[in-house]
């Protein structure tokens, strides 16, 4: 991944970053780059700790799953946001389009936020933060 990142930088700045204060897409584009890459690089060094058997409390352990469960939303949304603006455009910006959009987006985030909210809560984690038991009525996701 960070290979990537290098490897295509120039483009980058030559083809992204003049038009970054221009176009919402630029400004999705690299606000989502750069939170993948820091959210890959909290991941790695959160699994190093989990790896050397570091000990880590419940409420870091709640911390990380909340963090990676918003950091993937945030992700999928900044996609789909961009296909959203996409659509919005190719049917001559209409309000009917705009409203179904809108509508749907809000309910797909709020769906979201209340099924992480319930895996997240409920969970008992080891102190390396496996996952040790949930509520009977959750089902565990990953």
């Amino acid at each position: 991944m960070t290979l990537e990142y290098l490897w295509f930088l120039s483009d980058e700045i030559r083809l992204i970053w003049p038009r970054f204060w221009k176009t919402t897409e630029a400004k999705i584009f690299v606000v989502t780059r750069y939170a993948g890459l820091a959210s890959q690089s909290y991941n790695v060094c959160f699994a190093f700790r989990m790896a050397f058997g570091v000990p880590n409390s419940q409420f870091a352990c709640k911390v990380w799953f909340s963090y990676q469960t918003a950091i993937t939303q945030y992700l999928l949304f900044s996609v789909e946001l961009l296909l959203m603006t996409r659509v919005y455009k190719m049917y001559n910006q209409s309000k009917t389009i705009f409203a179904l959009l809108f509508i749907f987006s809000g309910a797909q985030s709020a769906a979201m936020a209340s099924n992480a909210r319930l895996i997240v809560t409920g969970s008992h984690y080891s102190p390396t933060c496996v996952m040790l038991s949930a509520h009977h009525n959750r089902i565990y996701v990953g």
